[in-house]
């Protein structure tokens, strides 16, 4: 990760502040992290880019993130097919055989920030790409959890999401989104409080290809999955956003048995998931 000018770094910005104050899973993503054992929390960073900062400053950290490779104008072209910098790391916890992965993905999309915070496609997952996703209801939900919900923005939700083709991992999401003038933030957590739910648990399942295609097979029991996308407003160019996200996850070693698959496999995943949510911020600008 590269380091923000130190100017940056000794106070939270008023965005930063905000966002920690209206957004209580982005709150528990930065401040306590993702638990991704029962005794081990893992801290998301705070964002690449401010709020407030002028078009030289947002040029600069830019810049600075595309190094030699990418250039201004290639990661702020105005394309569904513009770079995206994907950043993968991991490392497997003392006395376990569980890894932990990091994934920080960095790309410029141009679209309208407010429009943006009202299409449930980009502030909520969709069903789409081997995922499913049902929102959930007063009597999915404990009675003191539904009564402090926040309708507006905050959405607890059962997921089911295919990993590559060979693990399916499902259980209840917790979202919540918050906005600014200059940023919209949409962060979401794997609830631990339905890690061993009997309704809705947290779980994951091998799949095999059957006759009847992918199939899930015995369940486990799965925690520690969240992270957050942050969406910046750019000076310059007219219309540009950037965009980060950052996710953390725990790779059980039953997943791939120790071997380094997703390495391999998730940047064409990303990829795609770049260019899909490119076009998704460009359609919901188009429908303001």
């Amino acid at each position: 990760m590269w380091l923000i000018p130190l100017i940056l770094m000794a106070e939270p910005s008023a965005g930063e502040t905000f966002h920690l104050q209206q957004n209580p899973v982005y709150e528990e993503l930065r401040e306590s992290g993702v638990a991704v054992t029962s005794d081990k929390q893992i801290k998301l960073p705070e964002p690449y880019m401010q709020d407030g900062l002028d078009a030289d400053a947002q040029r600069k950290l830019v810049e600075k993130l595309g190094g030699r490779r990418y250039r201004w104008d290639l990661l702020t072209r105005n394309s569904t097919v513009a770079p995206q910098i994907i950043q993968l790391s991991d490392e497997t916890l003392p006395e376990t055989d569980t890894k932990v992965r990091r994934l920080d993905v960095y790309f410029v999309a141009y679209g309208d920030l407010k429009a943006i915070s009202k299409s449930k496609n980009l502030t909520e997952p969709s069903n789409d790409g081997g995922q499913e996703w049902k929102p959930l209801t007063a009597d999915d939900l404990t009675k003191e959890t539904f009564d402090k919900l926040d309708s507006e923005h905050e959405t607890f939700g059962w997921i089911s999401n295919d990993l590559i083709d060979r693990v399916r991992v499902s259980g209840v999401l917790h979202t919540h989104w918050s906005l600014t003038d200059h940023s919209l933030i949409a962060s979401a957590v794997l609830d631990p409080r339905f890690d061993r739910g009997e309704k809705l648990p947290n779980i994951w399942q091998p799949l095999t290809r059957g006759r009847k295609g992918w199939e899930a097979g015995e369940s486990s029991p799965y925690s520690g999955a969240g992270g957050y996308t942050k969406i910046t407003k750019l000076e310059k160019p007219d219309g540009a956003l950037f965009v980060e996200s950052h996710l953390v996850f725990a790779e059980p070693y039953g997943w791939f048995k120790g071997t380094n698959l997703l390495s391999s496999k998730l940047p064409a995943v990303v990829q795609n998931e770049v260019r899909s949510t490119r076009r998704e911020i460009l359609q919901a600008s188009r429908s303001k």
